[in-house]
């Protein structure tokens, strides 16, 4: 069975030769120039959460995919996740497949808020693997980007999208290679690296511990709401956000309302 690290291995020359090639033409514009240099400051890698499952995230010390939270259930997964079927096969495609756990490249934003409101950045090796965007993304036609129509990985058009994080600034450029750059604010380049939806996906396989995590964001909207709903209960919620703050600074983690 092929490992992803084994196929993103086999795209590192192409995808390094196809990005000096296009940087050396007249085709990277100054607009280009000036986003690699944003880059070149610095990528990181989060993942989203909602309050409960960061919650039991801090409780338990590592974090636990959908394998793990539903024990095998995968009738229950199937009928509570639509995109289980897709998810299920993309993960088994792949040696230890069952054990990824997905975040994104992110420049500084709250990441990928589709998949919950408090994004936690992590330390992450940088020989993890990337793609260039998220496993189950649905092109505009409405087919899954990287699944043939008998719904099998198409591993020869996912190796092409694949890297590892130490070369994150190539593939997010090559990503954005045919956008039209219309500013060159900090804020619309972080959009242009990860926008909540659309993003580079990094695939981490090694279990995520809380010694991993560099920092904690949470959505401003969110915590006003989920203080408010706090204080009006009268009782003691085990996974508010109170109770969710008290374990981050028990665990010495950095938190902060992003801004």
């Amino acid at each position: 069975m092929n490992t992803i690290y084994y196929l993103a291995e086999g795209n590192v020359e192409t995808l390094s030769s196809m990005f000096q090639s296009w940087r050396s033409s007249s085709d990277f514009s100054p607009e280009f120039e000036k986003f690699e240099e944003f880059l070149g400051s610095g990528l990181s890698v989060s993942l989203n959460m909602k309050l409960d499952s960061l919650y039991k995230f801090l409780l338990e010390g590592e974090y636990k995919n959908i394998y793990e939270l539903y024990a095998g259930d995968y009738d229950t997964l199937e009928k509570n996740d639509p995109l289980f079927f897709y998810r299920f096969s993309f993960d088994t495609s792949f040696e230890n497949g069952t054990s990824f756990q997905y975040g994104a490249v992110n420049a500084g934003n709250l990441g990928t808020v589709f998949w919950g409101d408090f994004c936690v950045y992590l330390e992450i090796p940088k020989d993890t693997v990337i793609l260039k965007y998220n496993s189950l993304s649905v092109e505009p036609s409405g087919k899954y980007r990287y699944f043939d129509k008998d719904k099998d990985v198409n591993l020869g058009k996912l190796q092409m999208d694949l890297g590892f994080l130490q070369d994150a600034a190539q593939l997010v450029l090559l990503k954005n290679k045919k956008n039209q750059l219309i500013d060159i604010s900090a804020n619309y380049y972080k959009e242009l690296v990860c926008d909540g939806e659309d993003y580079v996906e990094v695939i981490i396989e090694p279990k995520i511990n809380l010694s991993d995590i560099r920092k904690v964001w949470f959505n401003p909207e969110i915590y006003e709401e989920e203080t408010r709903k706090q204080f009006e209960s009268e009782d003691d919620q085990q996974d508010s956000i109170v109770a969710v703050i008290e374990e981050m600074e028990k665990n010495r983690i950095p938190w902060e309302i992003y801004q």
